[in-house]
């Protein structure tokens, strides 16, 4: 799940792109792992990723930063903030380009993000948040091995002849509200995002969508006991055309169809303490959605495909000191198919169509680690074992066709995930980090 300030920013069919996600603007990441992301309404194996943007608050002034890399890389940022009584407002644009470190690698992008907060009074505050991209980047194509060994910056040749590219530009607009009364605070909000994706590959991709959806999440606490429940709704239409790929150009129109989904959730969590030092966690998150298509032009069949599931978590939290922490989970986690998983090229020969037999992904998650702070040493460790049934995997069923999407039977992800920081000055940070991934398929 990906999220800026707390909104989620995934399509409705569950899908995110990273690169709209510009880290340069963040002032940091928030990654919550696993069954940690519930609070945000999250029930994904992997858990969410949640960049903070700056404010008006926190960075005032104007900032200018410029960095530069091999093969020609140049990224630039400009940024400002200013800040009243009862007013603030940040805004940043960046730029960056980079090619040569494979043929057909060319890339630009320009972007811009700002927020604009208003408080009216100690209990209600709201602020806006814009942002937009416009990405261009040419893909090199995959390699066989003997390529990969004798000529690695080379490009595949149907990458090259068909000028395959990745092409986003993309509008977002959201609003987060908080009202705080103490024990009691409560956000809500809404976003609306539209992008367009030009995307020659063995065909040229073209897709236009609009994406609205809204959330509200209320957290209560009173003595030994907090409350957190909410609730999410995306709702999303795409016009999905592709055309014959000449030279990265559309030719004869192939397929168009508008694709419907919806994803919306409830969810809520429970954490008492029954001694200052213990804290009991119980939660779940109750998912529902439906993917949708109805074909103009192709062969392609119409269809529409829904799904729901609940997915509980368990745990506890153990504070040793104010800075030393022991945690342990276990978790449901479920995840829907997107519009590329649900419809794909079934038969002989192959018609575009709903798999009937696609399932979501289902995974039990035990979690146990410990984070804190000695000293001068920081440390975070995690070990995990999550057993998977129906994980959505691939296989390449052509080189210049996106691949096919299946459940697996079971399959078991385990590993372990660390970190260690040690600061002997104010002036020096050591960092460490180690992950070990035991994955097993059958």
């Amino acid at each position: 799940t990906l999220l800026q300030d707390g909104v989620p920013i995934n399509l409705a069919d569950d899908n995110g792109d990273f690169q709209e996600l510009e880290p340069i603007f963040f002032d940091h990441l928030e990654v919550y792992r696993g069954a940690n992301a519930l609070r945000f309404g999250s029930g994904t194996l992997g858990g969410a990723v949640n960049g903070v943007t700056p404010t008006g608050r926190t960075a005032q002034g104007l900032y200018m930063r410029t960095d530069v890399g091999s093969f020609d890389s140049v990224r630039g940022l400009v940024s400002a903030g200013v800040a009243s009584d009862s007013i603030d407002a940040w805004g940043a644009i960046s730029a960056d380009t980079s090619e040569r470190d494979r043929d057909h690698v060319k890339r630009r992008s320009f972007r811009f993000n700002g927020n604009v907060g208003l408080k009216f009074s100690d209990t209600v505050s709201t602020r806006f948040y814009a942002s937009y991209n416009d990405i261009k980047q040419e893909i090199p194509g995959a390699l066989t091995y003997n390529q990969a060994l004798t000529t690695p910056r080379a490009a595949s040749a149907a990458a090259v002849a068909g000028d395959q590219a990745r092409d986003i530009v993309s509008l977002r607009l959201q609003n987060r509200t908080t009202f705080d009364w103490g024990a009691f605070r409560l956000d809500v909000g809404g976003f609306v995002n539209s992008k367009s994706l030009y995307h020659p590959i063995f065909q040229v991709i073209d897709q236009d969508s609009l994406d609205i959806g809204g959330f509200f999440r209320a957290d209560y606490a009173a003595g030994p006991v907090e409350v957190t429940l909410g609730g999410e709704l995306r709702r999303g239409t795409t016009d999905a055309r592709q055309y014959a790929n000449i030279a990265g150009r559309r030719g004869a129109l192939t397929f168009d169809a508008d694709q419907t989904a919806r994803t919306a959730n409830i969810y809520g969590e429970v954490r008492f303490r029954p001694f200052e030092q213990l804290t009991l966690i119980a939660g779940g998150v109750y998912a529902d959605g439906y993917r949708k298509r109805r074909v103009n032009v192709s062969t392609s069949r119409d269809g529409r495909i829904d799904f729901d599931a609940f997915s509980p978590k368990f745990g506890l939290l153990f504070e040793s000191s104010e800075t030393v922490q022991f945690f342990a989970n276990y978790s449901r986690s479920v995840e829907f198919p997107g519009f590329g998983e649900v419809f794909q090229n079934i038969g002989t020969p192959p018609i575009s169509q709903v798999v009937s037999t696609i399932r979501p992904q289902r995974a039990w998650t035990a979690e146990v680690g410990t984070r804190g702070k000695l000293g001068i040493v920081n440390w975070d460790l995690a070990l995990y074992r999550s057993t998977l049934k129906g994980e959505l995997l691939q296989f390449s069923t052509n080189v210049s066709i996106p691949a096919a999407t299946f459940n697996a039977d079971r399959t078991l992800h385990q590993g372990v995930e660390a970190a260690l920081e040690i600061a002997p000055t104010d002036w020096l940070r050591l960092r460490q980090v180690y992950t070990y991934s035991d994955f097993r398929f059958r």
